[in-house]
């Protein structure tokens, strides 16, 4: 499989973390398939898992002033990764924990923080 977390994370390939994640998803769910999935099984399985999950996502996103502070003021991806992957690591099991961050990271904190609040969330990471 092609590298999908190159160094710079703005040139990450999208479709190889969903498809990661979606085949570890795949294997948890014990599926006993002739065939693996084909690849786009899998990126649907990592989308509709993602949605599924985004409630308590957020939750942990909201949760930590850390990130707030790393996303909203320092803008560093890197960093970010590295910080989900901290707080991710502990909630989320048997699951590629850097691909998920990385999908967070670029589909954005506030697709998983959307409440009345998310621009205030944007404001108090200090």
């Amino acid at each position: 499989m092609e590298n999908a977390r190159p160094s710079n994370p703005d040139d990450v390939n999208i479709d190889a973390l969903l498809s990661e994640l979606g085949t570890a998803l795949h294997k948890q769910s014990g599926h006993l398939d002739a065939r693996p999935p084909r690849p786009e099984t899998l990126i649907r399985t990592a989308k509709e898992w993602i949605e599924n999950q985004r409630e308590e996502i957020g939750k942990l996103i909201h949760a930590n002033p850390k990130l707030k502070k790393i996303a909203y003021d320092e803008r560093d991806k890197q960093t970010l990764i590295a910080a989900l992957i901290d707080i991710l690591t502990g909630y989320f099991g048997g699951i590629p924990i850097a691909a998920l961050a990385t999908l967070i990271v670029h589909y954005g904190l506030d697709h998983f923080v959307e409440s009345p609040d998310a621009d205030s969330m944007r404001n108090s990471g200090k």
